[in-house]
């Protein structure tokens, strides 16, 4: 029964395709779009979002695909970013995927569920595209992809300045070499013709493009050594990486809208397994933020609810198959199923069309009836159409095929990066700018809440200014993106959430380069502009700090994190407790006169019943953003705050001002957040 399925499917599929109609434009990233849909077509029916792979050119005629005819005779629309990026586009690839979206709903009609497939880049952007929040996909065919998205820019530098080492003194040998970084190429040699110079050097260093019978033996035992070191036997392949480690890598860097210059990438502490080549190789050092953006702009995260199928060819020496492993590292098994397809010889995800459309079919029943499919039935069903003869095998996916670790295939960067824990929550500060801080509170391993209380720029309203962002936690770092400031509330019992509003701030990120210590860089509005802080942490949580390995909080400690009235969100407070009880308060609101914003700052002790003191609670103001002057700060008393917990989760603040227009009141506590490691409650 199931062969005649299938053997109905193909028929449909041989057909003349669906009548369909067609569409191109640009969306207001500069990304051409193409978009087809069948004529039956109608809001709510499914969409395919196709995911071209990577070109050094910009696409200004996007593929729909190589299961266009299959898909449209399905009934599915199809439609296409050419992205308004070359080379690695996926700086740029999310936004060019939501305004295609957009386009696609004004233009078309809004979809029902949303489909995304590609290979190698393209399969990475696909598994980009299934982790916005703002897309919701349904199903994701991942073909080869590069799933490790930043390491596979490793391999490229370590490719370069591996190949500048063994050519050194070849005669005409040497690649191009830019003035600024000499493991890059001059932007004119980001080009075709650029191209065609670089295998001409490559060609006199390694007779990679001579018959056998003409290269030196030098050129046999330099292109040699090149292979060997990185596992790779195909002279194209060759060619091809080292297209990517001179090209691709100079685009990297050099693209304002990519790296724009910064050097996001390095190699100090790689072994190269080879004493003199670890002698002789030009070291790159990165740049420790702009290896913090680099990674998050080039790593999955693993979020979303889509269901995945992953197809990688065995000998891909481009897109390598321990990608592979990278991403079943990252997708729970029970939304991935991944295969490898067995190889002969190396190809650059060479599929047989059996081998994709069964991947595709499977997909689809997967997402219809939640039945997720292993390799096994991959494999079945591809030859359950190959034996059709319409569709071409053969079929060659291996259910048992394992798959080694990424750093056997991409020398690992060795430099001694932290894995940030709970020892990094608390307060932080810029010595030479004190009265200003900012507090992190580490919610899990990828997941960090951040404050800031600091003042308004010069010209700007108000005496105070806060801060607050959630941030990806990225190996030693923090990115946030979105960081926001409030305004237009009431004080206190007189707040009421209606009242308040968000404000777009700008970005932060933090580096640590070690326990207690860090580097801060912020792009706010154009009145805050961008800058760096040095910080130095003030306080941690319990007992867990730089002196000692990761600890259990317990104790007083287990009363930190923010806390809020539900009923009346948007004001709140952050209680930082050490072990020994000492604690500080952070009260975000705002002022009783005209809403701006207001915040409070306290240091004081809780007791063993839950009973917590702030007797000299302050509202610093006085000075700017821009021009901090800490003996310009007035820090005057404004009054006191008590907080009695009922337990961990619970508590009652009550506020007494020195201040007529703030007077005294009672707010009703709930925890907000619960940071990682505060361990058991001392009132349990």
């Amino acid at each position: 029964m199931r062969h005649l399925i299938l053997t109905c499917v193909l028929a449909s599929f041989a057909t003349v395709a669906q009548a369909a109609w067609e569409r191109t434009g640009q969306t207001p990233s500069g990304a051409v779009y193409r978009i087809t849909v069948p004529e039956t077509w109608r809001a709510g029916d499914d969409l395919v979002v196709y995911q071209h792979t990577l070109s050094f050119e910009r696409d200004l005629a996007p593929d729909l695909g190589p299961l266009l005819d299959a898909q449209l005779q399905q009934g599915y629309a199809v439609a296409a970013s050419g992205y308004s990026q070359s080379g690695w586009a996926v700086f740029g690839s999310a936004r060019d995927n939501r305004e295609l979206l957009e386009r696609f709903r004004a233009d078309v009609g809004v979809p029902g569920r949303v489909l995304t497939y590609g290979s190698s880049m393209g399969g990475y952007v696909a598994l980009q595209m299934a982790e916005d929040p703002a897309i919701e996909v349904a199903g994701v065919l991942a073909l080869c992809p590069a799933a490790a998205g930043s390491r596979t820019w490793d391999a490229a530098l370590d490719l370069r300045v591996a190949y500048d080492a063994i050519c050194t003194g070849v005669d005409g040998g040497q690649l191009p070499q830019a003035a600024d970084q000499p493991w890059l190429v001059g932007a004119a040699d980001v080009s075709p013709a650029g191209l065609e110079n670089i295998v001409v050097h490559i060609n006199r260093c390694t007779g990679v493009n001579l018959p056998e019978w003409l290269r030196t033996e030098d050129q046999r035992q330099r292109l040699q050594q090149l292979k060997s070191t990185f596992g790779i036997d195909s002279d194209d392949f060759l060619l091809l990486n080292l297209g990517y480690a001179t090209l691709g890598l100079s685009d990297l860097v050099r693209d304002p809208a990519k790296l724009g210059g910064a050097i996001g990438l390095g190699n100090l502490f790689v072994d190269y397994g080879d004493t003199e080549l670890n002698a002789t190789i030009r070291r790159v050092v990165a740049d420790p933020f702009a290896a913090l953006d680099f990674r998050a702009r080039s790593s999955l995260r693993g979020d979303g609810d889509a269901r995945i199928i992953s197809l990688h060819t065995s000998r891909n020496e481009l897109s390598v198959p321990e990608h592979q492993q990278a991403l079943r590292a990252l997708v729970p098994a029970t939304r991935l199923s991944s295969a490898m397809v067995i190889e002969d010889a190396p190809t650059h995800c060479e599929l047989r069309p059996a081998e994709t459309l069964a991947a595709w079919e499977s997909l689809r029943a997967w997402v219809d009836s939640g039945t997720q499919p292993d390799a096994v039935e991959l494999q079945a069903r591809c030859l359950a159409l190959a034996d059709t003869g319409s569709v071409a095998g053969p079929c060659r996916i291996d259910p048992d095929m394992a798959i080694d670790d990424l750093d056997g295939a991409v020398r690992p960067r060795l430099e001694p990066v932290m894995q940030l824990d709970s020892r990094f929550s608390g307060n932080w500060y810029d010595p030479v700018r004190n009265g200003e801080g900012w507090l992190v509170e580490v919610l899990d391993a990828r997941t960090a809440l951040i404050y800031g209380f600091t003042f308004p720029a010069a010209g700007e309203p108000g005496a105070q200014q806060w801060l607050i962002g959630t941030g990806t936690i990225i190996d030693n770092g923090i990115v946030v993106d979105e960081v926001y400031g409030m305004d237009g509330g009431a004080f206190g019992t007189a707040f009421a959430s209606d009242q308040t509003r968000l404000v777009p701030w700008g970005t932060l990120r933090f580096t640590f380069d070690a326990c207690g210590s860090a580097r801060l860089r912020f792009n706010g509005p154009a009145a805050y502009g961008r800058g760096e802080r040095r910080l130095a942490q003030l306080l941690n949580l319990g007992g867990q700090d730089c002196s000692a390995s990761q600890a259990d909080a317990g104790g007083p400690g287990a009363f930190s994190g923010s806390w809020y009235d539900p009923a009346e969100p948007g004001q709140g407070v952050v209680i930082n407790t050490r072990a020994d009880g000492v604690s500080t308060l952070a009260f975000f609101g705002y002022t009783a006169t005209d809403g701006t914003p207001l915040w409070l700052y306290g240091q004081g002790q809780v007791d063993a019943q839950g009973r917590m003191r702030f007797d000299a609670v302050t509202r610093p103001r006085g000075t700017s953003f821009d021009r901090l002057d800490a003996t310009a700060i007035d820090r005057s008393a404004w009054g006191a705050v008590e907080i009695d917990f009922s337990s961990c989760d619970t508590a009652v603040l009550r506020y007494r001002s020195e201040d007529p227009a703030y007077g005294e009141g009672e707010i009703a506590l709930s925890r907000l957040t619960r940071p990682a490691g505060l361990g058991t409650c001392p009132l349990e």
